[in-house]
């Protein structure tokens, strides 16, 4: 799965946006980038992608209002929030409203990969638990 991961970068800091994919692509993922909440809601509407980088502070639309449509796009959808406005209140608000893992900016590569290869491995049990029920709904 670690090939055809397909992931999405939701962030206004250009820098942010290069360095994460350098580094998840070095991976063998797919990753494509956008700077700010409106064009990521765009992309997700026009491709499927397993995890959503997704940055809080940005002009146009906030990260909350963008994982609030995650959530109702697809809950197989794997989102883990990265901001530089890391607080315990704002962590505990975002796993509460469905993210996956909080990622404090600055972060290493290092720290990014361990937390990406979590949520697709967090996706793939998804999934899994997502054909069981139907099938026993059948």
């Amino acid at each position: 799965m670690v090939d055809s991961a397909k992931i999405l970068v939701i962030d206004d800091e250009h820098v942010i946006c290069l360095g994460c994919k350098k580094t998840l692509e070095s991976e063998g993922m797919n990753v494509d980038c956008v700077e700010n909440g409106l064009l990521g809601i765009a992309k997700l509407n026009e491709k499927d992608y397993h995890i959503v980088l997704l940055d809080l502070m940005m002009p146009a639309l906030r990260g909350m209002e963008v994982l609030s449509a995650i959530e109702r796009m697809d809950k197989a959808i794997v989102p883990i929030i990265i901001t530089g406005y890391a607080t315990m209140e704002s962590s505990i608000r975002t796993l509460n409203k469905g993210a996956f893992a909080f990622l404090p900016k600055p972060f290493t590569s290092e720290e990014l990969r361990k937390v990406v290869y979590r949520a697709i491995e967090h996706r793939k049990k998804l999934i899994e638990k997502k054909s069981k029920n139907e099938v026993n709904e059948c």
